[in-house]
């Protein structure tokens, strides 16, 4: 039976919903259907209801749609994308509101008919399902790659460690071809092993048992920066803040994920020039924007839709080592923030990686954007 939730402060309204879907609940089958008058009421039938649909009225006594969609996400992750936002008029700009926190439909009461309503609610719901197996498939791929990745760590280990046991205790008796060998697989085992720890990384990029919470990114980068201190070092770097960075609502620990890949892709993917590597916050419009500047060797339009997806690499270990996972991190990274992740770049001119916040989830100074 469809569990369904109407949040409606018109008592006329929530009966003419109800009376819809109880007469005409084709093709969506018997209904158990919830009433709340307010927002506070309705947030707190969330977690016991457990609806597959929540039909919203934007406009509440104790507040407006949007607020209640933002409570809601931070009560049950996810519950956004079984509203359904109803409106006393045909606002565009509030459906495109709620489609951005996460609503799967939108719905006028002036042009609301029976049947209009119930196919509205069975799309709603069908989303809600359809977004409930792709977060399954997503936990069940993480736990795979989890499993796999400390599985493949200790045949490797042990790989590793009777090389070094070979080379000490008969280094001197392989002879050239010997060496050569040994070292080879000494070098193939490395870079499987950290094949194996980007391979985990990714894996572990969730926010399972983490709260979101104020982010300083002065503190973040400074931490990165601290990371890095010996490849930077060692490249002759030049990194710039341009501080003050701010603050947002996040999860600080991938934050710092996403902000050292950046940095070490650009330390890495250099030009003859030692790097430069820019890091600022800009506001434009409604939203705040992170970016990582580098001068380096840059990425080709027609490669810049598929850098994000794992594995991809492109250029060969002979010129850059990795494990082609940094970006897809970083991806990953921000989608658990429901942000963008969007990168400029032309070869031979460097890259600007940006990570796009709504501006309801930040709050930073003015900056001045980039160029």
């Amino acid at each position: 039976m469809l569990k369904v939730l109407i949040v409606e402060d018109e008592p006329a309204d929530r009966s003419i919903i109800r009376t819809f879907l109880e007469r005409l609940h084709e093709p969506l089958g018997p209904c158990d259907i919830t009433e709340a008058s307010s927002m506070v009421d309705g947030l707190a039938l969330l977690r016991r209801v457990g609806p597959d649909c929540i039909i919203l009225d934007h406009g509440l006594p104790d507040g407006d749609g949007m607020t209640f969609l933002r409570r809601a996400n931070e009560l049950l992750p996810d519950v956004t994308h079984r509203v359904l936002m109803l409106t006393g008029d045909e606002r565009i700009a509030v459906a495109v509101e709620a489609m951005k926190l996460g609503a799967a439909d939108y719905l006028s009461k002036d042009k609301m008919t029976p049947s209009g309503l119930v196919a509205a609610v069975s799309r709603t719901a069908e989303r809600a399902e359809q977004h409930r197996r792709w977060l399954l498939a997503e936990e069940e791929r993480r736990a795979f790659a989890h499993t796999a990745a400390h599985d493949l760590k200790a045949p490797l280990r042990q790989i590793r460690q009777f090389s070094e046991l070979l080379q000490l205790r008969h280094g001197e008796d392989l002879g050239p071809d010997g060496q050569r060998y040994l070292d080879r697989i000494t070098e193939t085992t490395s870079r499987m092993h950290r094949l194996v720890q980007g391979l985990l990384d990714y894996a572990t990029v969730t926010d399972d048992g983490l709260e979101p919470g104020p982010v300083s990114l002065d503190d973040v980068t400074r931490h990165v920066l601290a990371l890095l201190a010996e490849p930077i070092a060692a490249a002759e770097a030049r990194i710039e803040v341009e501080s003050p960075l701010g603050e947002l609502v996040g999860y600080g620990e991938l934050l710092g994920r996403l902000v050292q890949n950046l940095v070490a892709n650009a330390l890495k993917f250099r030009g003859d020039e030692p790097p430069k590597v820019v890091i600022s916050v800009a506001r434009k419009d409604d939203e705040l924007r992170l970016s990582v500047r580098d001068h380096g060797i840059g990425i080709a339009k027609h490669d810049q839709a598929r850098i994000f997806e794992p594995f991809t690499r492109l250029h060969g270990r002979d010129r850059y080592d990795g494990t082609g996972l940094g970006l897809a991190t970083c991806l990953r990274v921000a989608e658990l923030h429901k942000a963008r992740l969007e990168v400029t770049s032309s070869p031979g001119e460097g890259s600007c990686f940006t990570l796009v916040l709504r501006s309801s989830e930040y709050a930073a100074p003015p900056c001045r954007l980039p160029e």
